[in-house]
């Protein structure tokens, strides 16, 4: 399976000021699919994972490894 994003307009800085709460995903890694036909993927962060807070990038995060329907990753 491919996924395929197109860009949006908001620039990385936006994006990041615009975060009350969430992470600075670097890099995913060695995404693989565990099942096809539900779309469940795994794989892990690598190269750089940061805490961002009240719009502004904090300290690194210890990488993680997930399992996941594909989908969730778009917020939905």
């Amino acid at each position: 399976m491919n996924l395929v994003f197109s860009g949006g307009k908001a620039s990385l800085e936006e994006m990041i000021a615009s975060t009350e709460r969430g992470l600075l995903v670097t890099r995913l890694w060695y995404i693989r699919e565990v099942d096809p036909y539900e779309k469940i993927m795994t794989g892990m962060t690598r190269d750089g994972l940061f805490l961002v807070e009240k719009g502004r990038v904090g300290s690194a995060v210890r990488n993680f490894g997930l399992t996941s329907r594909s989908w969730r990753c778009c917020g939905t």
